[in-house]
This record gives structure tokens, C-alpha cells and sequence, in this order.
């Protein structure tokens, strides 16, 4: 009997149920515990800083009212126009801001029965601490490095742009979903993958690339085991699973197109109303901006391109190894290049978690652990910065 509950023991005890689950060294209670611990201080942190810039507004409405907040807020509160009315010109309408994330805002408040805003920031905090559990999986799975994986899980919870994670914006859902897409597709559970890609891609429209994740990542499988390419062709095209989840990915973007085919008449109205924001092609412009923003006395403007230049060093040490994941933010960051602004860069290469985790990677490899620390430790200020701009700059909308 004793013999038993030894055997019961070692078969179940925490390192190895820790093992079997995450692959890791550390205790699945120290695992979720970690990010749980730094997601509620680095959440006070943004209360503190937001109670310190306005304290007659309470910190929830504050950060779920700012910027693109409220375009989301009227997507879970009204749903979508039929037309535009937006913005001072009349021109503006939500139907660039896709509906995932509002669609389960809506339903966790019971239909409005508990505040759409607060709602929605407990359940995209929620979404965020999922994501980086998960991330915590995809690194052991891939890189099998556990500090690696707790330096990211800091660096999400108070690095730049961390409070995005909290608001009503689609940052939590997008990262959580892409993680678990890319952790899937990692134990070739395709079908599984299929679900969440087609949720990814009713998340945002860029969630759709990761179907070229999935093409560029069976290519290098193949590659690795050095099979023809009639062996690859044949293997690929009888591998059902795969096939099924797969074309399942885009169906979560098809499925708003439907509806806005439906609403409006204009299937790519998601696309079409982005000139609202002045978003055109202007590309050829790039290089001159790009020499204006170097030239500029404004913070922003050199911290745009900056950003820039780190997501291209990140990429060029990334795309070697993980060239299915660079896809996810590398789209997004080219098409930025079509804007007058390069401010999206940082937002769509942060949001996808996989961005982070490389650029954490590379400064690990080639970096010392003192240089390491002065860059986190830069981060962290220039985090501190950007969060007091959000609660400084923007005026709040209640509606």
C-alpha cells in the first residue's frame, strides 16, 4: 500500500505533472503563479499612474475610454452602422474594428447586465494572462528555455504598450489565440489549429496571414526530413487533418465579410473605410518620412522610427529560424508602410507575443547579462512614459 502511494506519488506530483504539462523545470504552481503575481503588479502600477494624472476618474473607465476604446465600446453597446457617420467629416464607421473580442464582451456582461467596460477589461487581463501561459508552453516547446520564458512573461506585463492588454482593444484575444495556433500547429493537431486560426481571423483581419504560417512551416518540416518534392506534394494533399484545418483559418474573416455584405453591401467595407483614417498608398513617401522623423525635435516621430528599426533587427534575427512566426507581424508592420504614421509598428509586432519573444531571444544571445539589463531597464522607463502619455494625452469619452 505504501509502494502505491509512492508510485501515485512520483506519477503525480507537482515537478512532474509540471513536466507533462509544460514541459518545464518549474512547478505548475510557480508557472501560474509567476504571471498572475506580475499581472496584478504591473496592473496597480497603471492605476497608480492614472490615479496620479486624474484622480476624480476612476482607473477602468480611464483605460477603456481612450482612442480606438470607444469605437469598440460602440461595436459591443450598438453593433455596426449601416453607414458611416464617424468622425467630424461624417466619413467613419466600426466596421474596421472586427467583432471577436466585442462579441464575448457582450455575452460575459449578460447582455449589459454588468458594465460593458468593466467587463470587457476583466476578461481581456483574463485573455492576456491565458496568452502568456501559453507562451510559457510554445517557448519550452520550441526554444526549451524557462528563463527565456519568464523574462517574457515580465516584459509582457510591464513593457511598452502592456496596458493595450487591459483595455478594450483586441490585443489580449489576437495574442492569446496566435500562441495557441503556433502551439498546435507545433504538435501537429491541425484540426485544433483550423479553430483557432478561423477565430484569430474573425479577430482581426490580420489574424488571416497565419494561414502562410502554416504553408512555410510544413515546407521547413519537410525540408528537414529531406523529402522530394513529390513526396512532400503527396504527404501534404493526404494529410486530411491538415487540409481541413487549414482552410478553416480564413473562414472567421469570410464569415464578417458575409455579414457586411449583408449590413452594407460592400463585403471589403472593413478595408474601405480605413481611408477614414487616412490610410492610402502612400509608400513612396516611406524614405522621406522616414528622414523627417530622424530630423524632428517631436519624441514621437523618432520614436516611430525606432521602433521601426528594431522590429527589422528582431526580424533579420528571427526569420532564419522561425520564419512561420515573423510572418505574423512582418505583414502587418509592411503594411503600416501604406500610412501616414508608423505608430502601428510596435502594436501589431508586441501584439502577436511572438515578436517579443524573439526580440528577448535575440538580445540573450548576443547581448551580456549586464547590457541585458540596462535594455530592460530602459524599456521599463520608456514603459513608465508611454503609459503616462495614454492617461495624459487623450481625453476620455463616457457613452
Amino acid at each position: 500500500m505504501e509502494e502505491s502511494a509512492l508510485n501515485i506519488s512520483k506519477g503525480w506530483g507537482p515537478s512532474l505533472l509540471s513536466k507533462r504539462i509544460w514541459g518545464s523545470k518549474h512547478s505548475w504552481l510557480y508557472v501560474v503563479l509567476f504571471p498572475v503575481m506580475a499581472l496584478i503588479a504591473s496592473r496597480l502600477i497603471l492605476c497608480l499612474l492614472c490615479h496620479m494624472q486624474d484622480p476624480e476618474v476612476d482607473f477602468v473607465s480611464k483605460m477603456c475610454s481612450i482612442w480606438d476604446n470607444n469605437w469598440y465600446y460602440g461595436v459591443i453597446y450598438d453593433g455596426y452602422p449601416n453607414e458611416p457617420t464617424g468622425h467630424a467629416e461624417g466619413n467613419a464607421a466600426a466596421w474596421a474594428f472586427f467583432p471577436l473580442d466585442a462579441m464575448l464582451i457582450r455575452i460575459f456582461s449578460i447582455n449589459g447586465r454588468f458594465d460593458y467596460r468593466t467587463t470587457g477589461f476583466i476578461l481581456n487581463n483574463l485573455f492576456f494572462l491565458a496568452g502568456v501561459l501559453a507562451s510559457y508552453k510554445y517557448i519550452l516547446l520550441t526554444r526549451k528555455d524557462a528563463n527565456l520564458a519568464l523574462i517574457y512573461i515580465l516584459l509582457m506585463s510591464f513593457g511598452p504598450y502592456c496596458f493595450y492588454f487591459s483595455c478594450l482593444y483586441t490585443e489580449s484575444l489576437f495574442m492569446l489565440l496566435t500562441i495557441c495556433v503556433f502551439i498546435e500547429m507545433q504538435q501537429e493537431h491541425y484540426i485544433r489549429m483550423g479553430i483557432f486560426g478561423l477565430l484569430l481571423s474573425g479577430c482581426r483581419a490580420t489574424g488571416t496571414f497565419v494561414v502562410f504560417s502554416v504553408l512555410i512551416f510544413i515546407i521547413k518540416k519537410h525540408i528537414s526530413k529531406k523529402s522530394r518534392f513529390l513526396e512532400f506534394l503527396k504527404d501534404t494533399m493526404t494529410n486530411k487533418p491538415l487540409l481541413i484545418g487549414t482552410c478553416m483559418i480564413p473562414a472567421g474573416l469570410f464569415l464578417y465579410m458575409f455579414y457586411l455584405y449583408k449590413l452594407t453591401g460592400d463585403s471589403l467595407a472593413f478595408a474601405h473605410i480605413e481611408l477614414a483614417w487616412g490610410r492610402e498608398a502612400k509608400a513612396f513617401e516611406l524614405i522621406p518620412f522616414i528622414g523627417k522623423s530622424l530630423l524632428s525635435t517631436e519624441f514621437v516621430d523618432v520614436y516611430e522610427v525606432a521602433v521601426l528599426f528594431i522590429v527589422i533587427v528582431t526580424l533579420i534575427f528571427h526569420v532564419k529560424r522561425y520564419l512561420h512566426e515573423t510572418i505574423l507581424y512582418i505583414v502587418p508592420v509592411v503594411l503600416q508602410f501604406f500610412s501616414p504614421s508608423l505608430l502601428g509598428v510596435a502594436r501589431y509586432s508586441i501584439g502577436t507575443g511572438v515578436f517579443v519573444i524573439a526580440f528577448v531571444e535575440m538580445l540573450k544571445t548576443h547581448l551580456s547579462k549586464t547590457a541585458q539589463i540596462v535594455v530592460y531597464a530602459f524599456l521599463l522607463m520608456l514603459s513608465f512614459i508611454l503609459s503616462m502619455s495614454w492617461f495624459m494625452r487623450r481625453p476620455i469619452t463616457i457613452g
